[in-house]
């Protein structure tokens, strides 16, 4: 299947931002029936989720920054943190260097003990919350973090809540 990017919000993050959108040649149909598959909602603008539990999944590393691959998707449970929290528990950790900002443009989430974490390959892979009906909203897209499954610290995603205008312009420009 054919794909194109039909818009870069902003690239890299470098700036706080991460982020891009691609168009698919084709429509995909998703099976409400069995829930195989399932579409993904986007948060509200400025929605926050800090002091929820939420999921992060993808097929990053499991056993450290140059461990296995895993051939089935991960996930775990992980809660929400504000940046504020992210920030003072990231500065007072031994094995970082340097001023860590966490901008408003980000998210933090994680197992604070280390026991679960996005690692290597993560990128790039959603962080989602459900909801009461079922369904799932989009808070993050993993950015990065600080090694693997490390105590005192989080994962940083991109925060979906603040891109939510721009996707919809970006849309609307390029039609379904």
């Amino acid at each position: 299947m054919a794909t194109s990017c039909i818009g870069a919000i902003a690239a890299g993050p470098h700036n706080g931002h991460d982020l891009a959108l691609v168009q698919l040649s084709r429509s995909l149909t998703l099976d409400a029936v069995n829930g195989r598959y399932r579409a993904i909602k986007l948060p509200d603008a400025g929605e926050d989720f800090s002091g929820l539990t939420c999921t992060i999944t993808g097929y990053g590393r499991i056993e450290g920054m140059v461990g296995p691959l895993p051939n089935i998707l991960q996930a775990a449970d992980v809660p929400v943190v504000s940046n504020k929290e992210c920030e003072s528990v990231l500065k007072n950790n031994a094995y970082i260097t340097g001023t860590i900002k966490i901008h408003d443009e980000q998210i933090c989430a994680g197992d604070v003990s280390g026991s679960k974490s996005i690692c290597a390959g993560d990128s790039g892979s959603p962080l989602s919350c459900e909801q009461k009906d079922g369904s799932y909203i989009l808070a993050g897209i993993v950015s990065s973090g600080f090694g693997c499954a490390r105590a005192a610290t989080f994962g940083v995603f991109t925060r979906m809540s603040v891109y939510k205008p721009a996707i919809q312009a970006v849309l609307r420009y390029y039609g379904p």
